[in-house]
């Protein structure tokens, strides 16, 4: 297993399937967590030679969970952020805390500022180091994602590629605002893993409130759910 967390027992490793299993299916296969096996290969110069198995193929029965052949090999890495991130804020709360700002990769709030105004957090520019919008931390939307493919590359390509290998141009950066911090890295991973075009049936299907795309060009885009 692939992951940037830490899987202490089976109901971890469980939750985070499920919540990874919940954005396959409101992304349609376009955020899929058994691309691993091609991102080593890409990493090592090899030429990857299978496709994606999908989310359906992992056999999860009672305290197993089983791949289904030798070498396959699944990550978290689209969404172990938020996950994190999700879980420490649980647990801080759990300890008395009313009124905090984690960040863990991927940001949540809760609460408000020291001055009682709302936590407010600014995207960047993926070609620079200006602000290009600002989002504001609430109840509906408590947590801040951004995905930028080539922020990282393997072998010299992105390190967000689509499993469903669709033709088309994608977005530079992607910034999601959602409830879960889990939901926000899901989504945005998921949208920018996908052709321009994509990003509406996806965000229709989650709990996200808004989002900021950059285009290639430093162009800026914004959605945000009506209500």
């Amino acid at each position: 297993v692939g992951a940037e967390m830490c899987i202490r027992d089976r109901d971890e490793l469980l939750d985070a399937l499920a919540q990874a299993s919940r954005i396959a299916r409101i992304s349609d296969g376009a955020f899929d967590i058994t691309v691993q096996e091609r991102w080593t290969a890409l990493a090592a110069g090899r030429t990857p030679v299978r496709s994606p198995s999908g989310l359906h193929s992992i056999g999860v029965r009672g305290s197993q969970v089983r791949l289904p052949r030798s070498g396959m090999a699944v990550t978290f890495n689209g969404i172990a952020q938020g996950i994190v991130t999700d879980r420490a804020v649980a647990l801080l709360q759990s300890l008395g805390y009313r009124d905090l700002l984690a960040n863990l990769g991927e940001f949540r709030g809760v609460g408000v500022r020291p001055d009682g105004g709302k936590w407010r957090l600014g995207v960047g520019n993926p070609g620079g180091n200006d602000i290009i919008a600002e989002l504001e931390l609430d109840d509906r939307g408590k947590s801040v994602a951004t995905s930028e493919p080539r922020a990282t590359l393997v072998a010299g390509q992105p390190h967000i590629f689509d499993p469903l290998d669709r033709e088309g141009p994608r977005w530079a950066s992607v910034t999601v605002r959602a409830r879960g911090a889990a939901e926000a890295d899901g989504v945005s991973t998921a949208i920018a893993a996908s052709p321009i075009g994509a990003e509406m049936s996806i965000l229709s299907r989650s709990t996200a409130e808004e989002a900021i795309f950059v285009h290639q060009n430093g162009d800026v885009s914004a959605w945000r759910r009506e209500g």
